[in-house]
């Protein structure tokens, strides 16, 4: 399938220059060789295609032939004049325009923004669900945790250490085949959402275990033996002494940790979830808008992310303020 695939980008490497040698030459009998020589090559591209079912290759195949129609155009740029060149092929459009002033650039398909603006307005809505619903479930799972190390309990600290190691050494595309494929085995189904959220929970609790852990150990022992000595219980020593105090330290940890799940729910779509990254993979595939479909996905990650990120940072400068000796 590589060969295959190489051989395919050689082939587009080769039109790219026969048709160089037509812009070149100005021998009408040469330019009538050099066309009809360009279509046959591109026919051959596209039957090797449709026959080798290239699906899943034809992004990555369209990106790498934009990439080098703009090298191979770069020198048509004359002195006091702009060219316009435009190729069609049956499955690709590409403008590219050269001026005076600016360099290369291909132009934005606005109609298709428009067309697929719904589609990127819902599959951020669902993409939010799953980043709130899965970071929610960490934070517990990584609190309860903590909290039986911090107790130091000898069966369930092994557990929730095992837990830890196995989350965070194993990748989360790997655990949501196991969920969403394995457990069929056994009997049990689970849908794609649930898959999902279990999935970024399960990794995510075990980065969260680990953030409320340094913040408990970042309580100094002169805390927790004055709230003995005037006779906390264990839960009342743990609510009103270590996890205040191990919440600033914590604050930035859990800050990362939730950026961090909300960018790997890019990955949920491997299990046939319609979030964004999931939508943008369809599009492309079906319209052949590569540069239009990521434009709209970078614009709709950023639109969640940094408001999140500006409003951790607000907050950990807020809870700053609570730290011992401040």
């Amino acid at each position: 399938m590589t060969l295959a695939f190489s051989f395919l980008m050689g082939l587009c490497f080769i039109s790219c220059c026969i048709k160089k040698s037509i812009r070149q030459t100005e021998n009408l009998s040469t330019n009538i060789y050099y066309h009809t020589l360009l279509n046959n090559v591109k026919y051959l591209v596209i039957h090797l295609q449709n026959k080798l079912h290239f699906n899943p290759l034809d992004t990555y195949f369209l990106f790498m032939y934009t990439q080098i129609e703009l090298y191979m155009c770069a020198d048509q740029k004359t002195e006091g004049q702009g060219i316009s060149i435009k190729e069609t092929w049956p499955f690709f459009v590409c403008q590219i325009q050269l001026s005076e002033k600016s360099g290369a650039f291909v132009t934005i398909n606005w109609e298709f923004i428009l067309m697929a603006l719904p589609l990127y307005e819902k599959a951020a809505w669902l993409t939010l669900k799953l980043a709130v619903l899965g970071i929610g479930a960490s934070v517990i799972i990584g609190l309860i945790c903590s909290l039986v190390l911090y107790q130091k309990t000898a069966g369930l600290s092994r557990l929730v250490q095992a837990y830890i190691e196995l989350s965070r050494n194993t990748p989360l595309l790997i655990q949501l085949f196991f969920l969403y494929y394995g457990l069929t085995k056994l009997g049990l189904t689970l849908s794609e959402l649930t898959c999902a959220i279990i999935g970024l929970a399960f990794l995510g609790g075990s980065y969260m275990a680990e953030a409320f852990r340094a913040g408990i150990q970042s309580v100094s022992k002169s805390q927790i033996e004055s709230g003995l000595s005037i006779g906390l219980s264990n839960s009342q020593l743990v609510r009103y002494v270590v996890l205040p105090q191990a919440l600033s330290v914590t604050l930035p940890s859990l800050g990362a940790n939730c950026i961090f799940l909300l960018k790997e729910t890019s990955i949920v779509g491997a299990i046939a979830i319609p979030e964004l990254m999931h939508v943008t993979q369809d599009l492309i595939g079906m319209y052949y808008q590569t540069f239009e479909s990521l434009l709209m996905l970078v614009i709709a990650y950023l639109l969640m992310l940094l408001p999140l990120s500006l409003f951790l940072s607000w907050l950990e400068r807020k809870v700053r303020y609570a730290e011992f000796g401040n």
